[in-house]
């Protein structure tokens, strides 16, 4: 079932049967009725009002809107410095389109900062994206009739106010659920007050509501990772334990087996030097299990295609994309990894493996005693010796 901005959806309960209601413009669609009411309606880019950026939803374009635009970008600045904005940025330079990043906090803040720092390191120095940090429009105007657009911000550090003409400006400062039209408060769905994504965790389930036959998965409930995979596979499983719940089966192994586990989710970033990432930062690993219980184990090194192919920038400087290999480990729990973070190339490819391993208890003799596969940039994690508190240096000069 799907909807629109034209359509107002209204979903009420009768007892034990769910119905939902769309009435358009044009008149009355009808209802649809269900013992079970699944809502999975995603969410949005958002793009701040004028009391925020004036104009900013009148002349900006989101993420969603890059792949129809009917002409070429041109100079873009891309204003938010998430995984999205970092990954619009990286494609847009990398096909030619100069752009500029502008964000009110660090780039991928979130994120492991030994392997954002890799990251933002490629992007400035050797691609040249620029950054302005600390800052965001409070305006942006239509520059008379040449189609472009006067970006205005206030300069954080002096406090001057600065403007820039760009060809495109894309906003990516976060995205807003979907529920503004579900009318769910009529029935009681609890949602969050600032987020407006619906609250689960009801009887022990994280897609459960607060209404008994109400469910919801992906973007729109509250705390799950915003992650395509992740909606996909909670559906899947949600619709399993549906039906061991017909088969009367809810107090067995194969029904807690298709309960979703929403930690140590794997995903990737691309950016043209891609990171993957499963378990905690090193950040989070500190205040989980203190500082005094963590060690980190890493590696900065060439991977093999970039040895062989020589490429130069516009100076004649060599250009060497690095990769970085970490593993974090718990001390106090035989050196459990409770965090793999890599950033290279195929970095998707690299670190569902190793996903699978960390969900099974991994530790750092496990990833010891693993032979490699030779020569691949995987075989890093499995010969990672040099530790943080040794205090060498993580780089590699050979194989």
């Amino acid at each position: 079932f799907f909807f629109n901005d034209t359509a107002t959806t209204e979903i009420y309960t009768e007892q034990i049967v769910g119905s939902v209601r769309c009435v358009q413009e044009t008149g009355t669609w009808g209802s649809i009725t269900a013992d079970k009411i699944i809502v999975a309606i995603g969410g949005r880019p958002y793009i701040p009002d004028d009391s925020i950026s004036k104009n900013a939803r009148k002349y900006s374009i989101s993420s969603d809107d890059v792949f129809s635009l009917k002409k070429p970008p041109g100079k873009t600045l891309v204003i938010g410095s998430g995984y999205i904005g970092m990954e619009c940025a990286g494609f847009m330079h990398t096909l030619g389109f100069p752009t500029t990043v502008m964000s009110r906090s660090r780039p991928l803040r979130v994120h492991d900062q030994d392997c954002v720092n890799q990251v933002l390191d490629y992007m400035e120095r050797i691609l040249k994206v620029r950054f302005i940090k600390g800052n965001m429009p409070y305006a942006i105007e239509k520059n008379g009739e040449d189609g472009n657009y006067i970006v205005k911000w206030k300069d954080t550090l002096n406090q001057q106010d600065r403007e820039e003409v760009f060809d495109t400006v894309l906003f990516a400062v976060g995205r807003v659920a979907n529920t503004k039209y579900m009318n769910l408060d009529k029935v009681g769905v609890k949602l969050h007050p600032d987020s407006k994504k619906i609250i689960g965790g009801f009887k022990g389930e994280a897609e459960q509501t607060s209404v008994e036959n109400i469910y919801a998965v992906g973007d729109v409930l509250e705390g799950c990772p915003e992650l395509t995979p992740v909606a996909m596979k909670s559906a899947r499983f949600l619709a399993h334990r549906f039906q061991f719940q017909k088969e009367n089966k809810e107090n067995t192994d194969i029904y807690k087996r298709y309960i979703l586990d929403y930690k140590e989710i794997p995903s990737t970033i691309f950016t043209p030097l891609e990171y993957s990432y499963v378990g905690l930062t090193e950040e989070l690993a500190k205040e989980k299990h203190g500082s005094e219980n963590i060690e980190v184990y890493h590696s900065v090194f060439t991977p093999l295609e970039e040895q062989i192919i020589q490429r130069m920038d516009h100076n004649l400087n060599f250009m060497k994309r690095k990769s970085y290999a970490k593993v974090i480990v718990n001390k106090a729990d035989k050196e459990r990894v409770v965090g793999l973070h890599y950033v290279g190339p195929n970095a998707g490819e690299v670190m569902q493996g190793y996903a699978v391993a960390l969900k099974m208890g991994i530790t750092k003799e496990d990833l010891d005693r693993t032979v490699g596969i030779h020569p691949t940039v995987s075989e890093e994690f499995v010969s990672l010796h040099v530790s943080k508190s040794s205090g060498q240096s993580p780089e590699k000069t050979s194989c």
